[in-house]
């Protein structure tokens, strides 16, 4: 295999798995989901209500009909409708919920298995897409992606292990460790210090995996990511070093074995491991699992409906998730991040042969 062919390939895959990471099929993945019934309290408006819901990777779900009935005749109140025709959950912002018989059953106390809900789902006439699960007979939705579509606050207290949502009628918990208003969460703070500083060293180890009617594959590769006035380098092992510099509106790719590079002006980049602060809005924070190890993470959502979450571990970033609005998944191991970036790195040697 040539040089020139490596490249191509290796360009091929980071812009598959990193612009459009998309998960296993949904169906095969969700076999193996478990869905525990909710532990937690559950507070609306600081009234205690039973809700029928399961804790599913780090998350809890609610049956979309019993959050429509809780939040009837508040503000923030929406109706549910369903067309069987067409296989599709129709949202209402706005409108009372009329109830059609089964809202706020009893769960029972075991474990069930959790499907992708096939429907389609429509807000205010707008397609949208949600994380849902079908679960004998019902759907349920993850209760911040149903907030921040209708407007509710979710917040949850550790200390008190409760689960509050506040339409704006009623009071909060007093006492309670709400995770701060901020626009960064607390375990990430000195993190996002450090990768806003545009100065620092990460190495990664990226997993992902595509299916669908065009592609079907999955794959795996680790490389180091270094920053540092406004420069970009990545060394990649990919049969021998690559080495890939973003510096003054250019890409550099170069074999330093063989002494070789190309040179292009499209500086733009598919290595870096976060998106921008600003770019994101925090949603809050929980613990859920991260290639099979439990951490805490801050949860972040971006303008196209992007969901980052962050695991962190005693101060040090575990790994980074990102997923899309279709529920695609790519997974961002970190095995070193630390601010020491050799200048060296940056080099453009100027005895190298340009191949076109």
């Amino acid at each position: 295999m040539s040089k020139k062919t490596i490249s191509i390939a290796l360009t091929l895959i980071m812009a598959i798995g990193l612009l459009i990471p998309t998960a296993l099929p949904a169906a095969a993945s969700a076999a193996a989901l478990t869905a525990t019934p909710t532990a937690s309290t559950v507070l609306v408006d600081g009234a205690n209500i039973a809700f029928d819901a399961y804790y599913i990777e780090g998350n809890n779900y609610f049956k979309l009909r019993d959050i429509a009935n809780s939040l009837s005749g508040s503000e923030k109140q929406f109706e549910v409708s369903w067309d069987a025709a067409n296989k599709a959950i129709f949202l209402a912002s706005g409108k009372a919920y009329t109830p059609v018989g089964g809202e706020m059953a009893s769960k029972g106390s075991d474990d069930k298995t959790p499907w992708p809900t096939s429907s389609k789902i429509y807000l205010d006439g707008k397609e949208v897409a949600f994380t849902a699960y079908y679960i004998e007979g019902n759907n349920y939705f993850k209760l911040r992606d149903i907030g921040e579509a209708v407007g509710f606050k979710v917040d949850y207290y550790d200390s008190e292990k409760t689960v509050a949502i506040d339409t704006g009628r009623g009071d909060a918990p007093e006492n309670g460790s709400v995770t701060p208003e901020t626009e960064t969460g607390a375990l990430t703070k000195d993190i996002f210090a450090v990768l806003n500083s545009g100065e620092y060293h990460v190495m990664v180890n990226m997993i992902t995996a595509a299916s669908g009617d065009d592609v079907d594959f999955s794959f795996q590769l680790e490389y180091d990511c270094y920053a540092k006035d406004g420069m970009l380098a990545v060394m990649i092992d990919f049969f021998g070093i690559m080495r890939i510099v973003y510096k003054d509106g250019k890409r550099y790719e170069m074999y330093d074995d063989y002494k070789t590079m190309s040179i292009s002006e499209d500086a733009e980049d598919n290595y870096i491991i976060t998106t921008g602060l600003n770019q994101l809005t925090y949603v809050g924070e929980e613990s859920g699992e991260f290639l099979g190890n439990t951490y805490k993470y801050d949860e972040y959502i971006d303008s196209d409906g992007v969901v980052f979450r962050y695991y962190v571990d005693e101060g040090n970033l575990k790994g980074i998730q990102t997923t899309d609005p279709n529920g695609s998944i790519v997974y961002t191991e970190i095995l070193v991040f630390d601010n020491i970036v050799p200048n060296s790195i940056f080099e453009i040697p100027s005895d190298y042969e340009i191949e076109n």
